[in-house]
């Protein structure tokens, strides 16, 4: 009896002690971000045990006061917002009450706190990890992933299987409609238009994989979109063939814990989008400027765990290796971010790398990929003030977070470099362009991409 009181005992107190742990590491995060970062601006190697990022640093800009819409239009997600709000009595109240909005925002911190950026969570799923090999668990669910990890055994499972669409399903006439709209008005404004398709971390070429799985459908949606946008003669670039042809496979073009590209490919892409810079419109890349011979290469070893390695934990997975491509030649940029309240000028390691996401590998939420340009906030802004070649020509960007790399990279070969991210850019991108006036505009999206309509087709 009292060996069983004391193995209770002995179970409690462990429970509690991971409990208190637990709270010592949310009190600990919290204090150390908000007192010693926030408050006392400390940068030390206290900080650096921060897991929440030192930088979450935003202003709030109106940009459709600086970007306006034409009287009458409006942003198609804005208009969404409003009916949701309209349709929903309760979250009207919660935000016309103080209290109650002074409550929710208290939990909402507490959650992000005890969840995202809870000290050690990604270490703490492993002995549940160890469990499943012990008793021989061997599958994994994953939504829509193509994914491999260190153990052989494991077995991972696309959900849902092989699925047939409809033609209703593969309709690409509204994102395709949007495109054209877009490269009309460019048309008009006498500016140059591209479509770049980059791929995704999915290998057609795996006959087994295809067969017992198919083709994603946000990959069958891309496919229509190419398909159609070259029947209406818009100009595009699919870069999913350019990686075939180069001989590149899905592993080491793309992270093996995340679903973005790694910048080794992110580099090959820069390079692939300066050909065409060079052959189409009357650019003048030397592509010199991004050859990986003329940099100097710094690995960041097991420094990555991406949302697809958290899904299937360290144990099954571990971290990637990251690689920054720093240029042997000189460099003087200018980068200005506005949401971030940046303004920053010199050369590509000082201005264009978030030193935050590289400073330990327990920025989770914070990777290190996401430092390439300061992730995807709604407006970047870069001027390069060197001599070269392209100096009096401009690239504007619509993208999501696939073209980080690219901007920092392209950026070394042309005068002005410029990106707004749709879906967190409230003006209007017409406005953006009619104020920037670039020389060519380039749409650089995945194929997940296709089918957020909302937010990222608008491009009024």
């Amino acid at each position: 009896m009292k060996s069983k009181n004391l193995g209770q005992w002995l179970v409690t107190i462990g429970f509690l002690g991971i409990l208190g742990a637990m709270f010592l590491s949310v009190i600990g995060q919290f204090l150390i971000r908000n007192v010693a970062i926030e408050l006392l601006h400390m940068d030390n190697g206290l900080t650096n045990l921060s897991v929440t990022g030192a930088d979450d640093y935003y202003v709030d800009v109106n940009w459709e006061e600086e970007y306006p819409y034409e009287e009458g239009q409006e942003p198609y997600e804005n208009v969404m917002a409003k009916e949701a709000k309209e349709a929903d009595a309760h979250v009207v109240h919660i935000n016309n009450n103080p209290v109650a909005g002074g409550i929710l925002s208290v939990v909402n911190l507490i959650d992000k706190y005890a969840s995202d950026y809870l000290a050690f969570k990604e270490e703490m799923k492993v002995p549940s990890a160890i469990f499943d090999s012990l008793i021989g668990n061997r599958m994994v669910d994953e939504s829509n992933i193509f994914l491999r990890t260190k153990r052989e055994d494991l077995l991972l499972v696309r959900s849902p299987f092989k699925e047939e669409y409809t033609a209703e399903e593969l309709d690409v006439t509204e994102l395709a409609d949007s495109v054209e709209g877009l490269a009309d008005y460019l048309k008009a404004q006498g500016i140059d238009f591209l479509y770049v398709q980059s791929p995704m971390k999915e290998d057609v070429r795996d006959a087994s994989y295809m067969e017992q799985y198919g083709p994603a459908y946000s990959t069958l949606l891309a496919d229509a979109l190419m398909e159609e946008l070259e029947t209406r003669n818009i100009d595009t670039l699919d870069l999913r063939k350019n990686l075939e042809e180069s001989g590149r496979t899905v592993h080491e073009s793309f992270f093996e814990t995340d679903n973005h590209w790694n910048i080794d490919t992110a580099l090959w892409a820069t390079g692939e989008i300066a050909k065409v810079c060079n052959e189409k419109y009357g650019f003048t890349f030397s592509l010199g400027f991004c050859n990986p011979e003329n940099f100097f290469v710094k690995t960041f070893e097991d420094f990555v765990q991406g949302t697809i390695g958290r899904s299937v934990t360290l144990w099954n997975q571990g971290y990637d290796d990251i690689h920054v491509f720093v240029p042997k030649y000189d460099t003087n940029l200018r980068v200005e971010i506005p949401s971030r309240g940046l303004d920053l000028v010199g050369e590509f390691t000082e201005v264009l790398l978030n030193p935050v996401n590289f400073k330990n590998r327990s920025t989770v939420y914070h990777g290190a990929y996401d430092g390439f340009a300061y992730s995807k906030p709604p407006v970047t802004e870069i001027t390069n003030y060197m001599d070269v070649q392209n100096n009096e020509k401009s690239i504007l960007f619509l993208r999501e977070s696939f073209a980080g790399p690219v901007l920092a990279y392209l950026s070394l070969g042309v005068g002005r470099v410029t990106a707004v991210t749709p879906e967190g850019f409230t003006g209007s991108i017409e406005s953006y362009i009619a104020k920037e006036q670039p020389d060519l505009v380039i749409v650089l999206y995945t194929a997940p991409t296709t089918n957020q309509m909302s937010t990222k087709y608008d491009f009024k």
